[in-house]
């Protein structure tokens, strides 16, 4: 299965560095996703995980800055808007909460290994989008994402080197 994915993805683009940083780019893959279907594609193991880090980092600050700007626009004035001022008061205050018990660099810490770990739901889309609601500066939140990134894809690439061929569809399902 994994390789008719990889074949099909392949046929869209005509190249399958293209197609890994695409796929790495979306939110259902990620760079968990596009290093599995990787084993289905002729491509350099080196420049493919290459690719998918880049692919997965180029989502980092325009979701950080689009949740940045969807909490301002929630924080609105107006009845309407009381939905959105109770969401970001709830959100405001856990991070509150968090930074007095662990400051900037705790958050950082969390930021980087929520990214880090190659698990469902987390990675750079989310780690982006808690980065945009946590109250820490823009670049070091990115740096922490990008980082949390570049462990994943580490950890993914050392953990699909030891997975024989028979089982990487059950990697490709239990990691998407």
């Amino acid at each position: 299965m994994t390789e008719h994915i990889a074949e099909f993805c392949s046929s869209l683009t005509g190249n399958d560095c293209l197609t890994l940083l695409l796929l790495s780019a979306l939110p259902l893959t990620e760079i968990r996703g596009a290093l599995i279907l990787m084993r289905g594609m002729q491509v350099d193991r080196a420049l493919g995980t290459l690719c998918c880090v880049v692919g997965a980092s180029t989502v980092i600050a325009p979701v950080m800055c689009t949740v940045r700007l969807l909490m301002r626009v929630l924080d609105g004035r107006g009845k309407e808007w009381k939905l959105g001022r109770g969401v970001r008061r709830e959100l405001t205050s856990r991070a509150a909460r968090v930074q007095g018990r662990r400051g900037v660099l705790g958050k950082l810490i969390g930021l980087y290994l929520f990214a880090a770990l190659p698990l469902p739901m987390t990675g750079a889309w989310s780690g982006s989008a808690v980065g945009g609601v946590l109250t820490v500066p823009l670049p070091l939140a990115a740096l922490a994402v990008f980082l949390g990134n570049l462990t994943s894809a580490g950890i993914m690439t050392a953990m699909l080197a030891f997975v024989p061929a028979r089982y990487i569809d059950f990697f490709l399902l239990a990691f998407c």
